[in-house]
């Protein structure tokens, strides 16, 4: 199955895991397939440079260079 997330649902995912995260582990169990475009990637990387995003990624131990690996 090939899915398009929002960014809401990466970021969501990528921080704090939940629904969103599971997601993710059906994408790396190869379950399913997301695609993103360059718009929503960019997006998403602007979305983890907001100020109220700092503390949870300091609290995780990760950069958005870091998440942006992931993603």
């Amino acid at each position: 199955m090939k899915v398009v997330l929002d960014v809401n649902v990466w970021i969501s995912g990528l921080l704090w895991g939940g629904v969103p995260g599971k997601i993710f582990k059906l994408a790396k169990n190869q379950r399913i397939t997301i695609f993103a475009s360059q718009k929503i990637l960019a997006d998403i990387e602007d979305t983890l440079e907001r100020p109220k995003l700092q503390s949870r990624k300091q609290y995780c131990g990760y950069t958005t260079a870091y998440l942006m690996t992931i993603v």
